[in-house]
């Protein structure tokens, strides 16, 4: 079984590393990718799934650390899911400690995270809107500091 092995479920090692955020998890992070897992693998689940990397299970949960680490790696800080919503969306769910998020906001921005891409099939949001939609002023403050806008897919569409 390789580095990059799928589980049923469509996950691989890495995926597992990152989502079960715990102690010396990013010792097992640089093993993994030392030894050739793909940083940008996309979850391969059954239709509905999302199509996750790493790096949206890492931002989901504000995971600073993990974070840096695939971005250092390499990680696609602007790779979309089947919604089309990138690890910088992410950072505004709900989930996770609200400080961490921000920061790991700042961590994609300051790598070139696009600060204005609308997330999809999910209503066509950016990420100030997600930050709007889900009252996470933290992240909503820091994307507003840096430009972004909160406009709608439908809005741009109308030349809003």
């Amino acid at each position: 079984m390789g580095v990059n092995a799928r589980t049923e479920r469509g996950h691989c090692p890495l995926h597992y590393a990152v989502s079960l955020y715990m102690e010396n998890c990013t010792e097992t992070i640089h093993i993994l990718l030392d030894a050739g897992a793909n940083v940008n693998v996309k979850t391969d689940e059954p239709e509905g799934a999302h199509l996750d990397t790493p790096l949206h299970f890492a931002a989901t949960f504000g995971i600073t650390e993990v974070v840096e680490l695939l971005v250092a790696a390499g990680a696609q800080v602007s790779a979309q899911n089947s919604d089309g919503i990138t690890p910088l969306h992410r950072t505004a769910f709900p989930w996770g400690e609200v400080e961490s998020r921000r920061h790991a906001a700042k961590v994609l921005l300051d790598a070139g995270a696009d600060i204005n891409v609308l997330g999809g099939r999910l209503g066509g949001k950016t990420p100030l809107g997600w930050a709007v939609r889900w009252s996470n002023g933290a992240v909503e403050e820091l994307l507003r500091e840096r430009g972004a806008w909160a406009l709608h897919s439908w809005q741009l569409e109308r030349g809003e």
